[in-house]
């Protein structure tokens, strides 16, 4: 199904709103293919680096999403850091490389995401 999935940070896990429906549902963990990450901009953003409180303004595009699925190996997969708490102004790698799409990602039932 093809989705948006962002982190939903009232609840800790992670929010699907398949394209279809465009009703929200709760996910523990899901796997993405082909996939174009909206990056942050506009003045909720801008507002969040400046300490106010968070609002929906980054996520995921992917073309096939399948929800609460068993951890893959991530072994060769690489890290993807977003906290504008911490100054990240985009999706990006630990070594600062911004990231736009990927081929696969998986995000964890401990809120990490990883893509290859």
């Amino acid at each position: 199904m093809r989705s948006k999935v962002h982190k939903n940070l009232s609840r800790g896990d992670w929010s699907v709103t398949p394209k279809e429906t465009n009703k929200v549902q709760p996910a523990s963990s899901v796997h993405c293919f082909d996939i174009k990450f909206k990056q942050p901009s506009g003045k909720q953003f801008e507002a969040c680096l400046e300490g106010e409180k968070r609002k929906v303004f980054a996520y995921i595009h992917s073309e096939e999403t399948i929800v609460d699925t068993p951890q893959p190996d991530l072994s060769g997969w690489q890290r993807v850091y977003f906290n504008p708490r911490k100054g990240h102004r985009y999706f990006q790698l630990s070594d600062g490389t911004r990231i736009d799409t990927a081929s696969e990602a998986y995000f964890t039932d401990t809120s990490e995401m990883w893509i290859r």
